[in-house]
């Protein structure tokens, strides 16, 4: 019998706990089934993520090392043992990928209370009473380099499913195990800091500064003064 590695214990218990929270938690109705159903899926994501991985470092190796060596990877990850390994895989990345997913969707409400405010003056006083959003708004007053900053975190998720991908298909069972135990507790622990999409710098930092409109603006559009107050408006 197949020994249970302890990520996939940690996966698994993980997946076991947030459930339970959410069910636990007065007035949330929450369908585990249903909510099970709803993530299998993700196996077959893994599956394909895994299949393109093997691909690639099939591609890689014939470059590299010539076609006879691909030949010999392939058959090496096709034999059943590493078949049997790379199933396991993809079954944990699911369970992660379950406590993540439903654990960041009902963290407001298991946890309702915000300490942004809190946080934001001890952020301040540990820059020495600066705003840090303030002073980068105005240190790169770019609308441009804000949009390139959504996108470069945007390509933490394109990341992490190649990560999936090249590490799932190492023929290193010891590499692979020390990628889905990394995976299993940053997965476990991540969506905590997570749960509430922040504010932008530039919006949290000129709340309380409105753009004072002119009053040559007010008017309505198409219409001058003149004819604004020749109608005795």
């Amino acid at each position: 019998m197949a020994r249970v590695r302890w990520y996939e214990a940690a996966a698994l218990a993980n997946a076991a706990l947030v459930a339970g929270l959410i069910v636990g938690r007065s007035g949330v109705a929450f369908d585990v089934p249903a909510s099970v159903r709803a993530q299998l899926p993700m196996l077959g994501v893994s599956a394909a993520l895994l299949a393109a991985g093997v691909g690639l470092r099939a591609l890689l190796v014939a470059a590299g090392s010539g076609a006879s060596r691909s030949r010999l990877y392939l058959s090496r990850i096709a034999s059943p043992r590493s078949l049997s390994e790379l199933a396991r895989f993809a079954l944990a990345f699911t369970l992660v990928a379950y406590g993540y997913s439903w654990l960041k969707v009902f963290v407001p409400r298991l946890h309702a209370t915000v300490f942004d405010p809190a946080l934001a003056v001890l952020d301040q006083l540990l820059h020495f009473g600066l705003n840090p959003n303030r002073f980068a708004v105005e240190l790169f007053p770019y609308p441009a380099f804000y949009r390139f900053l959504d996108l470069y975190y945007a390509q933490f998720f394109a990341t992490l499913l190649f990560a999936v991908a090249w590490f799932g298909s190492a023929l290193s069972i010891r590499e692979r195990t020390r990628f889905a135990a990394g995976l299993a507790v940053s997965g476990s622990a991540a969506p905590g800091g997570t749960s509430r999409r922040p504010r932008s710098a530039r919006a949290t930092s000129f709340r309380a500064t409105p753009r004072r409109r002119s009053r040559t603006c007010r008017s309505r559009p198409g219409r001058s003064a003149s004819s604004s107050t020749s109608t005795g408006r």
